[in-house]
């Protein structure tokens, strides 16, 4: 899985619990049950959604609807009929859920013998599936650590901390993953971390490919065509979105890098470096969002910390989205443009040409220098930082710009 994917995953899974929470929560809060002491005894049957808080949430009964549980601790040893939606610091699930399940927490934990007859979406720091649990459905998950020893009968679409981006630079390097990790790493469904102990990475084997045989390779030929023609053609796409709605941020961004590039460079580079940490920053900040909102909760306030939990989070999904966006396209379609503008001032000045050829010309040269083998990474790398760099100098002359007409003004 690469790591626009893995981005889109966590997005897409963030964004999925946030829309669950708020729309699903606030209608239970306001209606539905509650389980006094946080303790459901066995035997006993809610035929209604369920919302409850506590220290320590116990289920040993039956819930036939839908169950809202937050709590420091949560044990699930009964039924619940329907989905199951979980905020907590440790989840241990030892009975049955026959809905999805939606679980936010430090750790999460399906011991032998439960059953999840549907999806199940976690995220959180650890993630334990035992032998003989059951997961009917898809396991999607981002998480720090994983152990997956359980039946996962659907697909497995998990991102595990640094384990995937050991992999992504492995196979960046045209290498082979053999050993303990590549179980550990596999796409298969429930062989994610399966019997693999974390200690195993330092014993990592890198395997180069053995040397190409004389001669054309086709069939490696066709699959390179077919990779530049899908990067180029999403790039098409979107530098035409982007030229017909900000072209004239898109002209001052370039200008600014044109005047300074090494500056813009060397901006770049800084910039990519925190936005290289600043997902990990939007983790804590999801946290500290958690905490406020379970705060607000203890005081009574389940309705006005739901909300303020849709809208936190959801302006947190949207500035991390618009940071990747910027990363990955934003600054590939900044520095095609200048390439493709001074290609075309250089060789062709006096020529007429429509201000999207120039565009289309700049990201074409990218996608084919990005293709090379190891060099393109390093490309890759440097056309981003420029493209940082140049949105960072043309924000701050915009600053200058509006600073020096306010001046003019106020001498007016």
């Amino acid at each position: 899985m690469n790591t626009k994917k893995q981005l889109g995953h966590i997005l897409t899974l963030i964004l999925m619990l946030t829309i669950v929470w708020t729309v699903g929560g606030a209608q239970v809060v306001e209606a539905n049950n509650s389980i006094p002491d946080g303790i459901l005894a066995s035997g006993e049957v809610i035929d209604n959604d369920v919302f409850t808080t506590g220290q320590i949430v116990t289920i040993n009964g039956t819930i036939n609807g839908d169950a809202f549980l937050v709590g420091n601790q949560i044990l699930i040893n009964g039924t619940v009929n329907g989905s199951l939606f979980i905020i907590g610091q440790g989840v241990d699930v030892k009975g049955q859920v026959n809905g999805t399940t939606y679980a936010a927490g430090v750790q999460f934990d399906l011991e032998p013998a439960s059953t999840l007859q549907r999806n199940l979406y976690f995220i959180g720091v650890s993630l334990s599936t035992l032998p003989g649990s059951t997961i009917q459905r898809d396991l999607i998950a981002l998480c720090l650590g994983a152990d997956l020893k359980g039946t996962i009968t659907g697909n497995t679409q998990a991102t595990i901390g640094i384990l995937e981006v050991i992999k992504l630079i492995v196979n960046s390097l045209g290498g082979e993953l053999t050993g303990p990790l590549s179980n550990l790493l596999s796409k298969g469904p429930g062989s994610i971390g399966a019997g693999v102990n974390l200690l195993d990475i330092p014993n990592i084997l890198l395997m180069q490919d053995p040397p190409p045989a004389a001669g054309i390779d086709s069939a490696s030929l066709t699959a390179w065509l077919v990779d530049v023609a899908r990067a180029f053609g999403l790039l098409l796409i979107l530098g035409a979105v982007v030229y017909w709605l900000f072209r004239k941020p898109l002209d001052r961004t370039t200008r600014a890098l044109r005047a300074r590039p090494l500056a813009g460079l060397g901006y770049g580079l800084i910039a990519l470096l925190i936005a290289s940490n600043i997902f990990l920053v939007g983790i804590l900040v999801a946290s500290l969002i958690f905490v406020v909102g379970f705060w607000l909760g203890t005081l009574g306030l389940w309705s006005f910390a739901l909300a303020f939990w849709a809208l936190s989070f959801s302006a947190l999904v949207f500035f991390l989205a618009a940071l990747w966006f910027l990363v990955a396209y934003g600054t590939i379609l900044i520095v095609g443009y200048l390439a493709g503008t001074w290609l075309f001032e250089k060789f062709l000045p006096k020529a007429s040409i429509p201000g999207y050829v120039p565009l289309a010309t700049g990201i074409l040269i990218y996608t084919l220098l990005c293709s090379i083998p190891m060099l393109g990474w390093v490309l890759s790398v440097l056309f981003t930082a420029w493209g940082l760099g140049a949105a960072w100098l043309a924000y701050r002359n915009r600053e200058v710009v509006t600073d020096l007409a306010s001046e003019s003004t106020n001498l007016t």
